[in-house]
């Protein structure tokens, strides 16, 4: 049996270092996906031209031969340094969860998951924390020294404060001078609609965005069956529920909007996956990759 077969949320907790969890969720997630360093980030699609004698088969458009009976080939840009970020939600609607890990624990080992990822990939990449309002901005850099200085501010990240995404997401935007990736790791428990105008935004910029989205099995089945207390950790309100009279129709409502939420990006060609806070982190994450990396290059 192999490190990786015991890595669940309740592992994950138990051995509680991140620089470790990071290391063994990377390893498990890419096992055998890749001969090199690149894991699917770091090559953007930039336009088309014309075929010309001597192009490899390999960049022809064949979608776009069909639709248009000419050859083209895609050009592609290569970005030997990505500038990317990791911008982790630390809301109190973050510390929910019954179960090993809360949301921000959970987030926490993915994001740190992510910046060993991307640096092992030798790009640059910082982190932000956010909830109203950005917290504090480690900028990007590929040292091997900068992994511990964002390893040991996300071990100080507690619940706090309400969620403003869209206002968290125009500060970036102002802050970012050149095209970089944005990694949001977040419950998404936001004005939808606000946060599709404020992610489209980055789009716009040019910067490519990635919406990892966490919530625990309690948010998504809701398996409450009697009469029971509901609290807002953001505003405090509180709600006594009969919980059997809500519940077909919380569970309804839930799948309606994640399925919208997934289709409004797809749309928008936003690369997102839901990472559930009892499911193994490295099955999620090696599908996302493999799901993202065939996406880029198709």
């Amino acid at each position: 049996m192999t490190e990786r077969a015991y890595l669940t949320p309740a592992t994950i907790a138990k051995i509680g270092n991140l620089q470790l969890v990071a290391r063994l969720v990377v390893e498990g997630a890419t096992a055998g996906q890749h001969k090199s360093p690149d894991f699917g980030f770091n090559v953007e699609f930039s336009e088309h031209r014309r075929y010309m004698p001597g192009d490899e088969l390999r960049h022809i458009d064949w979608k776009l031969l069909a639709k248009s009976d000419k050859f083209y080939v895609k050009l592609y840009e290569e970005n030997t340094s990505l500038r990317s970020y990791v911008l982790l939600d630390k809301s109190a609607s973050m510390g929910f969860g019954e179960g090993p890990l809360t949301k921000l624990e959970y987030g926490k080992y993915l994001s740190a998951s992510l910046l060993y990822m991307l640096l092992h990939q030798r790009d640059s990449v910082g982190l932000a924390t956010f909830s109203d309002s950005l917290g504090e901005v480690i900028h990007p850099s590929n040292k091997a020294s900068h992994l511990h200085r964002m390893l040991s501010h996300l071990n100080e990240v507690a619940p706090e404060g309400e969620t403003s995404l869209p206002v968290v997401l125009k500060e970036m935007a102002l802050s970012m001078k050149r095209r970089a990736l944005v990694i949001i790791v977040s419950d998404f428990l936001d004005d939808t609609e606000k946060v599709l105008e404020a992610v489209s935004h980055l789009k716009f910029l040019k910067h490519d965005v990635i919406l990892l989205r966490i919530l625990t099995p309690e948010e998504i089945e809701f398996p409450y069956d009697e009469y029971s207390r509901f609290v807002d950790l953001e505003d405090g309100n509180e709600l006594l529920v009969d919980a059997r009279t809500l519940a077909k129709e919380y569970r309804q409502r839930m799948s309606e909007h994640l399925q919208s939420f997934q289709k409004k990006l797809h749309f928008s060609h936003i690369d997102t996956e839901l990472f559930r806070t009892d499911k193994t982190m490295e099955d999620v994450l090696a599908r996302f990759l493999q799901r993202r990396a065939k996406r880029r290059t198709a």
